[in-house]
């Protein structure tokens, strides 16, 4: 999907067929694709089937274009859409959509679909499935600026969609590469822009909404429905945002929650993580860093972000970090864990062990403020467990982390 800031014009259509059992009609642009429009009609309607009349997403708005009130897919090859493409757009262009009802208390408009018809035909399915599910998200919040929320949510309904059909792991694995950006509030775009990496995190941050999904629902999407129409508004505003729906969802502070995300993704990839994420093998596991021979470690963490490092036995944490920021520690050992609030902390664990330094950012944090990174100079320090084999000197342990510069 784009967020674009202006509407593209709809592409020129030589024909249309219309799905014979919810409005859904697909517009082709070239002879030798009608048929294949049937085809797009069949997945879509799937999805309808799925992602509305199951699961309870919004379904998509009527409008007045393309002939009909039905949801217009336009299939085919124009200057809007390059080879392999495909985007949803909503009537009046992304930023200003049309909102169909002014007091219905949520931003809700039509939209339509373009989908490059040089697609092979094995990728129709999930290309249609997932812009699809932006359909729904335009019906029912249009204004959530949050990449993550749109994008982990239609790679999710992928899934929920085509349950024998994996998504990309490859966008697993850069969403789990990067976890000291934000978990919720950042994206790909900016991580380009900022520092250079291309990166799908929001696509790939399916991992946070499955994640949500299966801890307030049971795992079959109707929690991800529930935060979509929980953080939407009358128009084009702000509050709620996803961190607001999140703790009316929990029903807790969503620092608390995402502490308790924090030891959940330190398990993403072994043996104890979730069974929605083992297609993604270990690409699914969070990026640790090494430890260096010697050296006090400076990291920088962005709100909701974290930084993650494996060591040995007991040990003992101190962070030295930005006095605005509120600090956490997590330590993960297989089914155990401990979730300390603050910057000192300690855990008797006998094997491998992983300490996540967890920023939760300012104390009144808002979703949709800057995001900014809090430095801090974190000590780690292994302390003998005293289990056996005799007493050993204790010795210290310096991790180090290399903050991706621009």
């Amino acid at each position: 999907m784009w967020l674009v800031s202006t509407a593209f014009a709809r592409p020129v259509d030589i024909g249309w067929v219309d799905d014979t059992t919810h409005p859904i009609r697909c517009h082709w642009e070239r002879a030798e694709d009608e048929d294949r429009c049937a085809e797009v009609l069949t997945w879509a309607s799937l999805a309808w089937d799925v992602q509305v009349d199951t699961i309870g997403f919004s379904a998509p708005m009527p409008d007045t274009e393309g002939g009909s009130e039905a949801l217009d897919i336009y299939f085919g090859v124009s200057e809007t859409s390059g080879a392999g493409e495909a985007w949803v757009d909503c009537d009046g262009g992304d930023g200003s959509c049309l909102d169909s009802d002014p007091a219905d208390g949520m931003a809700a408009a039509p939209s339509y679909v373009v989908i490059d018809a040089r697609l092979e035909d094995e990728q129709i399915p999930g290309f249609v499935v997932h812009e699809f599910q932006h359909t729904t998200q335009y019906a029912t919040d249009w204004a959530e600026p949050f990449l993550v929320a749109w994008e982990g949510t239609a790679v999710s309904c992928e899934m929920w969609t085509l349950p024998d059909v994996a998504p990309s792991a490859d966008d697993v694995a850069d969403y789990q590469a990067t976890p000291w950006m934000s978990a919720v509030l950042m994206d790909g775009y900016w991580l380009w822009d900022e520092f250079g990496i291309d990166s799908w995190y929001e696509y790939g941050s399916m991992v946070w909404v499955r994640w949500f999904d299966a801890r307030y629902g049971s795992g079959d999407g109707t929690a991800a429905a529930l935060l979509w129409r929980t953080m939407t508004q009358e128009g084009k505003a702000y509050e709620p945002d996803v961190l607001d729906a999140w703790e009316t969802i929990a029903g807790r502070p969503w620092q608390d929650e995402f502490l308790d995300f924090a030891v959940d993704r330190a398990r993403m990839g072994g043996p104890e993580g979730p069974e929605w994420l083992a297609f993604a093998g270990e690409q699914g596991a969070v990026a640790r860093h090494a430890v260096p021979a010697r050296g006090p470690v400076d990291v920088e963490v962005f709100p909701l972000g974290a930084v993650y490092f494996d060591v040995e036995g007991p040990v003992s944490v101190s962070i030295d970090g930005d006095t605005g920021v509120d600090w956490a520690i997590v330590f993960v050992e297989d089914t155990k864990s401990t979730i300390v609030r603050g910057t000192e902390g300690s855990y008797s664990g006998e094997g491998k062990t992983t300490v996540g330094i967890v920023s939760l950012g300012p104390p009144d944090l808002d979703a949709d403020d800057e995001m900014v990174a809090a430095k801090a100079s974190v000590t780690i320090t292994e302390r003998p467990c005293g289990c056996g084999g005799g007493g050993a000197a204790g010795w210290l342990v310096f991790l180090a982390f290399a903050f991706l510069r621009r």
